[in-house]
């Protein structure tokens, strides 16, 4: 069973409503496509080291101005 559907599931035995059971399944989706996405999530993690050593060097630079 895929994970949205066991989510789905135990949502409705736990009888939450609806308009919440879309809006967390929507919720999921959209960290599944964000962590996983097109480029995957290793290259993710590495621009995301780079994109802040880069920053950190630039404040670091401004800092010392």
């Amino acid at each position: 069973m895929k994970l949205l559907e066991q989510v789905r599931q135990a949502l409705r035995v736990k009888h939450y409503a609806y308009r919440t059971e879309q809006c967390y399944l929507r919720w999921i989706e959209q960290y599944i496509r964000e962590v996983h996405g097109a480029t995957g999530c290793r290259r993710r993690v590495r621009a995301s080291r780079a994109e802040y050593a880069s920053s950190a060097k630039r404040s670091s630079r401004s800092r010392s101005s």
